[in-house]
């Protein structure tokens, strides 16, 4: 979400015809977020977020023409890994599905057929799962498919880590 406001703050700050209403709508979703007032999902399904991310995309496609700038633009998309680490720790069910959603096209384009197949296979079933297993569903939901090693630390491990 800072990223996109931040992203969206640089795209205004050079000049660029973007309706500042946009980003004062991102400024104070995010903001709603941190005071608990909104729910991240509710955030990220805003219009006003949604609105941000045609901006940030149609930015990104006409960036697509210069070296450097599709070099970062790559970086950026590397991020996921930080995601899905973020998404074990704090147990959220839903980023952690997105995130190796994301990852599935640099797993191919590096030739990791195998973890596709895998990955593309157990997002199959999970994506089942609220009909499938409704309960096992609620608690992922609730943040229990990743492993606490000791109660009373705040962030939480993957069972390989």
């Amino acid at each position: 979400m800072v990223a996109v406001v931040a992203l969206t703050w640089f795209l205004l700050s050079d000049g660029s015809a973007v309706d500042h209403a946009i980003l004062e709508a991102g400024i104070k979703v995010m903001s709603d977020m941190c005071k608990g007032s909104v729910s991240q999902d509710d955030a990220l399904s805003s219009d006003d977020v949604k609105r941000l991310q045609d901006v940030i995309l149609s930015w990104q496609a006409e960036m697509q023409e210069y070296r450097t700038a599709k070099l970062w633009l790559l970086y950026m998309r590397m991020v996921i890994l930080r995601t899905l680490i973020r998404s074990s720790r704090t147990g959220n069910w839903k980023l952690y599905i997105q995130s190796l959603n994301e990852m599935i096209p640099y797993l191919e384009s590096a030739g990791h057929n195998n973890y596709v197949k895998s990955l593309v296979l157990f997002l199959g079933k999970m994506n089942k799962l609220p009909v499938s297993h409704p309960i096992i569903f609620q608690k992922f939901m609730e943040g229990l498919f990743v492993v606490r090693q000791q109660t009373n630390r705040p962030h939480r491990a993957g069972p390989n880590g």
